[in-house]
């Protein structure tokens, strides 16, 4: 990916907002600097620590706070975009959700216990309804 093509657009739902922030294409983002631009989006105190979330190919919930964690959605990201052309220019389209995690109830994995009580919780989580399931798709960003 050469510096000049266009950014990638990741689209962040939080108490009933939808947000797009930009991210460069190069070099790779840094975690500090998106979450403190989806702070300062969303007017969250800036003490408060923050997670995204977002339900990979396989239909599983990740979950986001971290620059490693970033990391391997960002490898994901660059290998999914797909490349397009705009008015003769060549760019790289990825529309990408992202769910920030409650503060106030963040995620917390299943235990072991939990989890056939709760099996009908999961597998109605992990099924797509209309555009409701946050997830990777491949739809062209216009910007």
């Amino acid at each position: 990916m050469s510096s000049g093509q266009s950014p990638l657009f990741i689209k962040i739902k939080y108490a009933g907002s939808t947000r797009k922030v930009r991210v460069p294409n190069q070099p790779a983002p840094v975690w500090s600097k998106l979450s403190k631009a989806i702070i300062d989006r969303f007017g969250i105190p800036e003490n408060q620590p923050i997670g995204l979330q977002y339900v990979d190919s396989d239909g599983d919930a990740i979950t986001i706070s971290s620059q490693v964690e970033f990391d391997e959605l960002w490898h994901e990201i660059t290998l999914a975009a797909r490349p397009s052309q705009k008015n003769g220019a060549n760019q790289r389209a990825l529309s990408l959700e992202l769910v920030l995690i409650d503060p106030i109830n963040p995620f917390q994995p299943k235990q072991p216990s939990d989890h056939n009580k709760d099996q009908n919780v999961m597998n109605a989580e992990s099924t797509p309804a209309t555009g409701s399931t946050p997830g990777i798709s491949q739809a062209p960003v216009d910007g």
